[in-house]
């Protein structure tokens, strides 16, 4: 991954906008990709192709060893996704490219043709790298009233 992404630290309600003019608040994208992933994890042509990966790799059945416990890190898509992010109090998009890392981890259950392996969703990131440097976050109105008051308070201890 590029080092200029960086781990996007976003309300649920913010907004994200995609070029194909789909807009979600970050909230419900979130579920979204966290519900297709477990969609796709469960899927039998998923876990026979995750399976037949981990064969090749000799991974399976390591000395004799079966391997109950392994993490993938999966990032969607495998280049990143043109998008804006409106940010509750902000006045401007940001525009961007996102990425999103899923931490899968795979428990072979045991290896009869009954029992299915279990994917877990461990952990999603998502990461974004703005096309501009970050907009600073908007001064409050009541800042210069905050200071004010403490000037005040101070000149009256003093």
């Amino acid at each position: 991954m590029d080092d200029n992404f960086k781990l996007l630290d976003i309300n649920d309600e913010d907004v994200l906008y995609f070029s194909d003019d789909s807009l979600f608040k970050f909230g419900y994208f979130k579920d979204k990709i966290k519900s297709e992933i477990q969609t796709k994890t469960t899927s039998q042509r998923t876990i026979n192709v995750i399976k037949n990966q981990l064969t090749t790799w000799s991974i399976n059945n390591l000395n004799g060893c079966q391997v109950n416990d392994i993490t993938i890190k999966l990032l969607l898509p495998s280049d990143a996704k043109e998008c804006e992010i409106l940010r509750l109090g902000y006045q401007r998009w940001q525009k961007g490219k996102l990425l999103v890392e899923v931490d899968l981890n795979y428990s072979a259950v045991s290896d009869e043709p009954n029992n299915q392996p279990q994917w877990e969703i461990q952990a999603i990131h998502f990461y974004f790298k703005p096309d501009q440097p970050e907009i600073p976050q908007p001064e409050s109105p009541l800042d210069d009233l905050r200071q004010r008051i403490n000037q005040e308070n101070q000149s009256e201890n003093q």
